[in-house]
């Protein structure tokens, strides 16, 4: 059977909600996110990643909250569900970033939730 008309569907097209991008000399300052719900990123798994090191693993450079080139950042009382890859990403020149009692949920976690 058809959904009912009155249904919405929604495309995760960004694996990236926030991206604070600034450089050392220029960083991004006393950003604060609180009490706030991250979801619904698209899947990261097949985009470019790096290889850091030798070995057999790589690392995909995205977060729901990307932070690099940034000082003074505060995520606190935040719930990341429904990510389809890193929650937050800390890279490059990140200074004083704080991240406080949030929780991260897996996408099996939140669909079993959901069923209760």
């Amino acid at each position: 059977m058809p959904p009912p008309p009155t249904t919405t569907f929604f495309l995760a097209v960004n694996p990236v909600i926030f991206d604070l991008e600034g450089t050392p000399e220029q960083p991004v300052t006393d950003i604060t996110f609180s009490g706030i719900t991250f979801t619904g990123t698209a899947a990261s798994y097949m985009l470019p990643h790096g290889i850091p090191s030798g070995g057999d693993w790589a690392l995909g450079r995205f977060g729901a909250i990307l932070v690099e080139g940034a000082e003074r950042v505060s995520i606190s009382d935040c719930e990341f569900t429904r990510i389809e890859g890193n929650g937050v990403f800390l890279s490059g020149y990140s200074r004083n970033v704080s991240v406080d009692r949030c929780d991260f949920v897996s996408w099996w976690q939140a669909r079993r939730t959901a069923r209760v």
